[in-house]
C-alpha cells in the first residue's frame, strides 16, 4: 500500500501519498527495447509494441505515434489496420497493458432522421492478433424505435476450421406510444436498458471484425423529443444508460472507450510455441507463458513475470527481482 504522510503547514494539513518501493521500482523498469522510445504523449508503449523499425516484435505491434497539429497538442498513438474495402484505419490507443489488454476509442454509429428506410453502418476492424474483449464490452442500441445489428467475424472458426465464422447480435428499442399529451412533452424515465429506449447485448469471444448497422425499426410519437438513435460497442464500466443524461452526452460524443485483447499469435499456444524451431518464443527470463483463451481453444499466449519478479516479461532481463533491482 502507498505510504501516507500528513504534515501541518501554515495551519493546513497537507497529505502526501508516496508510492511503495514496488510501485516506484515498476515505474523505473525498462518498458521498451534498448534505444527505443517508450512513450507517445502520455501513453506508455511497452515492448512487444513499438513506434520505430526494430522496436516492435512484428508489424502487428507497430504503433503510429502521430504528432498534434499544434505545439500544445499531445502526440496520439494509433494502431493501424485496414477495412473491408482496404481503406487505412487508425485506432486511437489510450492505454496498453502487458496483461493482454489494449484500451482504444471506437466510433459511435448515429442517425437523426425519421426515414424508416435509412440506415447507418460503421465497420470496426482489428488486425490479428487483436480481438474485442467479450468480458469487458457490451453492444448498446439507444433511441426510440431503433434497431441495432452487430455482425461479428471470428477468424479460423468456420466449419472447416479455417474460414471466418459469423456472429450476430440484435438489439431493439421501443418507447411507449400510449402516452398522452403533446409529443414534445414525452420523457423517458426507465434506466434499466432492457428495451425501453436502451437495449444491450454481450459479445462472444474471439471477435476480430465488427460491422454495426443502425436503422429505425418502427415509427414513434417520441421522435420530436428524441430524434436521434445510436448503436455502439463500449466498455461496460465507461457507459451506463441514464435517460436524463445519455442522449445529451451521446449527441456531443463521437467515440467511446473499448477494451481489446491482444496476444502473441504466431505459432499457437504455449506448448506449440515453445517447441517450434522457427518461433522466437516471446517469454524471456524469469517469466512464464499463459495461454490466452480468446475462444473455445487457445490460439496464442501472453507472458507474465514469475512471482517475486516484476517488469516487462517480453524484454531480455525484463523481469527483475528485489535483489536485481537493489544492486
Amino acid at each position: 500500500m502507498p505510504q501516507v504522510i500528513a504534515l501541518p503547514i501554515l495551519g493546513v494539513l497537507v497529505v502526501f501519498v508516496l508510492p511503495t518501493t514496488a510501485e516506484a521500482d515498476q515505474a523505473l523498469l525498462p518498458q521498451a527495447l534498448l534505444g527505443c522510445s517508450d512513450h507517445c504523449g502520455n501513453v506508455t508503449i511497452p515492448y512487444p509494441f513499438g513506434m520505430a523499425k526494430g522496436c516492435y516484435r512484428g508489424p502487428e505491434f507497430f504503433i503510429n505515434c502521430t504528432t498534434g497539429t499544434t505545439p500544445d497538442e499531445e502526440p496520439i498513438p494509433y494502431l493501424t489496420t485496414r477495412s473491408g474495402t482496404d481503406d487505412l484505419i487508425q485506432i486511437h490507443v489510450t492505454n496498453i497493458s502487458l496483461k493482454g489488454e489494449l484500451h482504444v476509442l471506437q466510433p459511435i454509429t448515429r442517425a437523426c432522421d425519421a426515414d424508416l428506410n435509412v440506415g447507418r453502418e460503421t465497420d470496426l476492424p482489428l488486425p490479428p492478433p487483436f480481438t474485442f474483449s467479450n468480458t469487458k464490452n457490451n453492444f448498446f442500441t439507444i433511441g426510440c424505435g431503433s434497431s441495432g445489428n452487430l455482425l461479428g467475424f471470428r477468424p479460423g472458426l468456420g466449419l472447416d476450421g479455417h474460414t471466418l465464422s459469423n456472429i450476430h447480435r440484435y438489439c431493439f428499442t421501443f418507447c411507449d406510444d400510449n402516452s398522452s399529451g403533446n409529443d414534445t412533452d414525452l420523457v423517458i424515465t426507465d434506466d434499466s436498458c432492457s428495451g425501453f429506449a436502451c437495449s444491450l447485448s454481450s459479445l462472444p469471444s474471439g471477435v476480430q471484425y465488427i460491422s454495426i448497422i443502425l436503422s429505425r425499426s418502427m415509427p414513434t410519437n417520441w421522435y420530436s423529443s428524441y430524434p436521434c438513435r445510436y448503436a455502439f460497442l463500449a466498455e461496460k464500466s465507461e457507459f451506463t444508460f441514464s435517460p436524463n443524461t445519455s442522449f445529451q452526452q451521446l449527441s456531443n460524443t463521437s467515440h467511446l472507450p473499448v477494451v481489446v485483447n491482444w496476444e502473441i499469435g504466431d505459432h499457437g499456444p504455449c506448448d506449440l510455441a515453445q517447441r517450434s524451431k522457427h518461433a522466437d518464443f516471446a517469454c524471456k527470463g524469469n517469466s512464464t507463458c499463459i495461454n490466452w483463451p480468446n475462444v473455445t481453444r487457445p490460439t496464442g499466449y501472453i507472458c507474465q513475470c514469475k512471482e517475486g519478479y516484476q517488469g516487462n516479461p517480453y524484454l531480455p532481463d525484463g523481469c527483475q527481482g528485489d535483489e536485481t533491482r537493489s544492486s
